[in-house]
């Protein structure tokens, strides 16, 4: 059986995913990386993915989320500081200081099983998908990809640079030109906060047979509205709602786009397991809502699969 785990981001939301691979490895017995062929995420789900498979239990993951990065985004930049007020919320450093001390200074080919991240490059104006075993990625540092994916979103810790990353520019005349310089800005930020179309295009790639995906959201609000509401919607409430459409519509079809293949084919297996939040607990930093994250984390452990895990 070909085995994938997909994490989604949300930042502290991250903790309801945690929970459930701390119960996949307390129940089998076995670390995550054993357990899984493949581990993608995006943001928090590049920071979980990249620690599990670099061999980190799930525990100790876990009790880092509820310790370390809790203290992180409980302590942001201060806004009383005229200094700050066009800066991000919150210092990069500190967290890049926890990861080099949990991680150290680790390459993506030192993982046990393979791993992929994603980050949104502004030169590209796409998502690129960083592999642990693609020649072009194996060689990068751990930090940097978990950094680009997750430590690079806009309002909360600002743009990265990374002058020296090359990449292929696919022209619409359809050729192609060798690109240097990339400016990175958090994994989720286009349509890929969920990997799980990724996922599938790898096992297209692979010929996959016997496939099982573990698809973790971290919590997601019903977005959905009345008709009585829409349909009195003025051109400047439908402008708005235009910005984030195409990443607001992403999850939902990609999940939609999984089921769909899992009920076509007997040998793909598709389980995805999220859980319902409110709009005021959706965020990457409502540190107050950590109860929230709990309390969902449990439930999805409770839904477990547990025969496709053994």
């Amino acid at each position: 059986m070909y085995r994938i785990l997909q994490i989604d981001g949300g930042g502290l939301k991250g903790i309801s995913p945690a929970i459930v691979c701390a119960k996949i490895e307390e129940i089998t017995g076995r670390p995550i990386y054993e357990i899984f062929d493949l581990i993608t995420g995006t943001s928090t789900g590049s920071v979980i993915g990249g620690a599990l498979a670099l061999g980190m239990s799930a525990s100790k993951l876990l009790d880092l989320y509820l310790t370390d990065l809790v203290k992180l985004f409980s302590k942001p930049r201060s806004k009383f500081n005229p200094a700050n007020w066009f800066r991000a919320k919150y210092d990069r450093k500190k967290f890049q200081n926890l990861l080099l001390r949990e991680l150290q200074d680790k390459k993506l080919i030192d993982v046990k099983t393979d791993y992929m991240a994603t980050t949104f490059n502004l030169c590209s104006q796409r998502t690129h998908f960083i592999k642990s075993w693609s020649s072009h990625d194996s060689q990068r540092s751990i930090i940097d990809v978990i950094s680009w994916s997750a430590l690079s979103a806009l309002y909360y810790f600002d743009k990265i640079n990374a002058p020296d990353y090359e990449w292929v520019n696919d022209l619409p005349n359809g050729s192609v030109r060798q690109e240097t310089g990339a400016v990175f800005q958090d994994g989720g930020q286009g349509m890929n906060n969920c990997t799980l179309g990724f996922d599938l295009v790898e096992c297209l790639a692979k010929d996959a047979r016997d496939v099982f995906i573990l698809s973790l959201g971290t919590g997601d609000p019903d977005l959905s509205e009345s008709y009585k509401k829409t349909s009195r919607a003025r051109v400047v409430r439908q402008a708005i709602n235009f910005i984030s459409q195409a990443r607001n519509e992403s999850r939902p079809n990609q999940v939609r786009a999984a089921n769909y293949v899992s009920a076509s084919r007997k040998d793909y297996d598709i389980c995805r397991l999220n859980g319902l939040l409110t709009k005021k607990q959706d965020g990457l930093d409502k540190v107050k809502y950590i109860y929230k994250y709990k309390e969902i984390g449990n439930m999805l452990a409770k839904k477990l699969p547990i025969d496709k895990l053994k």
